[in-house]
């Protein structure tokens, strides 16, 4: 997943040129690219990167000094140190991440409702424009049409703040990678279909344990404590400062299978979620393609002009209600197995 920085540098390139050339072509971005022009350019993980880099520097330099006292303690402690900038990095980044990739398919989400909402105002307007004819025909009163004028204002509001948020999300993307908000235009590439996910439960939390840097660096806590109470043995400790290091010892025994427990718990109830996203999801696309038959049908209907276009119109709207139930469901499933490929230690990935 991650790039150079060149692909950077070749995107703006690119896209500079394709703009020139072309007018007004628009760069079609997806959403690795994206997650790849957010590591480059965002603050946090670059320092956090170069805190990571000088703890590994760190990590060597003193290693090779370490080799000739021989000092286990020290070895540990660097090594200790090592992991937990690696865990802020992996932390910090993981949060931007997740903050692009939220908004990349939100902005899909918030684009499929733009297409629902002005499809509703087309029925709304319509609508008031047959009771308008009714009204001057005397078969509707003045109230009827004024009611219906409402509706149809309040539906143009309603389409106007999606419009607005939409507008929102595109500058807020465009901040999270590195752009200036409506510098550049930018189309971004759908993702896949969702396929489901392929790790049982178990073998989501031997992974999570296994990567977890947190249960890592508390490993090493929990040797350095069994060190410091084996030299304790050994010295001339007072009893009470002796049994302070074997409570020291017992502590961090139990903070360690504390966290344990905790990332069964955590990994657990969220591939819970997981899986009861997967099944709104087969349920939207069953219900998705139920209603597109009835579409089809509303269609032949319609060129065999059986049905007003006021009907058609409202199958149409019911259609693309099917489709942003789909898309809502599609960005929930995905949400949710980002957040449970991050818990057990995975890149994000469609």
């Amino acid at each position: 997943m991650l790039k150079t920085k060149g692909f950077f540098l070749a995107f703006l390139l690119v896209f500079g040129v394709s703009q020139a050339t072309f007018g007004a072509e628009v760069k079609l971005l997806s959403l690795e690219e994206a997650l790849t022009m957010g590591i480059q350019s965002t603050y946090e993980i670059k320092m956090a990167k170069l805190r990571l880099d000088n703890a590994s520097f760190d990590y060597e330099q003193n290693k090779a000094l370490n080799m000739l006292t021989t000092s286990k303690y020290s070895e540990l402690q660097l090594e200790l140190k090592l992991i937990q900038a690696e865990a802020n990095y992996r932390q910090t980044k993981d949060k931007v991440l997740f903050e692009i990739a939220q908004k990349y398919v939100e902005m899909f989400k918030v684009e499929q409702e733009k297409r629902l909402k002005s499809k509703q105002v087309e029925i709304e307007e319509k609508s008031l424009r047959d009771l308008e004819i009714q009204v001057e025909k005397g078969y509707k009163t003045r109230l009827e049409l004024l009611q219906q004028e409402n509706k149809y204002h309040i539906t143009l509001l309603a389409l106007k703040k999606i419009e607005d948020n939409y507008q929102q999300l595109t500058r807020d993307f465009e901040t999270k990678i590195g752009l200036e908000p409506g510098e550049l235009g930018i189309e971004l590439k759908d993702i896949a279909t969702p396929t489901p996910w392929s790790l049982n439960e178990e073998e989501a939390i031997v992974l999570a344990l296994k990567n977890s840097l947190t249960l890592q660096a508390l490993t090493l806590e929990t040797e350095l404590a069994k060190i410091d109470l084996e030299r304790a043995k050994i010295g001339p400790l007072l009893a009470l400062e002796q049994k302070k290091l074997e409570n020291n010892l017992e502590l961090a025994l139990l903070n360690q299978e504390q966290s344990r427990a905790e990332v069964k718990r955590v990994v657990g109830n969220q591939y819970a979620s997981l899986r009861q996203v997967e099944e709104e999801l087969a349920l939207n696309r069953t219900h998705l393609e139920i209603v597109k038959k009835n579409y089809q049908l509303v269609q032949q209907l319609q060129a065999a002009d059986l049905i007003s276009l006021l009907d058609q119109i409202s199958a149409e709207v019911e259609l693309l209600q099917a489709e942003y139930q789909m898309r809502v469901a599609i960005t929930g499933f995905y949400l949710e197995k980002w957040k449970l490929q991050q818990l057990i230690g995975l890149e994000l990935e469609v």
